[in-house]
């Protein structure tokens, strides 16, 4: 029938010849896949909710006369009596500049409390409940750290 002869190599087990070391490098490969996959999910994540809350943080920095006058100083190469010049205007509008800002948040929050008033006016019990839950939920953060609304109850009814 077959005319070949029999051999030792004919008769071993073809699946035994496979070298254990490429296992080894299957198993390494997926391993590093699976770590890219990760980096990639983290880096992602980073790049649309990290970017916003570093972002977020940066926007609400606000400078201090003596952190833009070390800038200035910097990058426009001032000579001392610049320096010197430019801290004074500084320290001189800052005050000013933050007065202003705080005039326009009492402004905003006056503006808040008197829309909270007319909605709440017309709400009964059950809604008025249900709109100062509400409210805790749409209000920005900043204004809960203000004391504009503390455990859940309107400034004034």
């Amino acid at each position: 029938m077959n005319n070949h002869p029999v051999s030792p190599s004919n008769l071993e087990n073809p699946l035994s010849k496979k070298p254990r070391g490429s296992l080894r490098l299957k198993v390494i490969f997926l391993g590093l896949a699976i770590l890219l996959c990760g980096v990639m999910i983290g880096a992602g994540g980073m790049l649309f909710w990290g970017r916003e809350l570093i972002l977020k943080r940066l926007q609400h920095v606000r400078p201090r006369p003596e952190m833009i006058c070390e800038r200035l100083g910097k990058t426009l190469n001032l000579n001392p009596d610049q320096k010197t010049e430019v801290a004074r205007i500084l320290n001189d509008y800052f005050p000013r500049i933050r007065a202003i800002r705080q005039s326009k948040d009492q402004l905003t929050h006056e503006e808040f409390r008197a829309m909270h008033r007319e909605i709440f006016a017309i709400l009964d019990p059950r809604q008025a409940e249900l709109y100062e839950q509400e409210l805790g939920k749409m209000l920005p953060r900043h204004w809960h750290r203000r004391g504009f609304h503390r455990g859940g109850a309107p400034p004034d009814r």
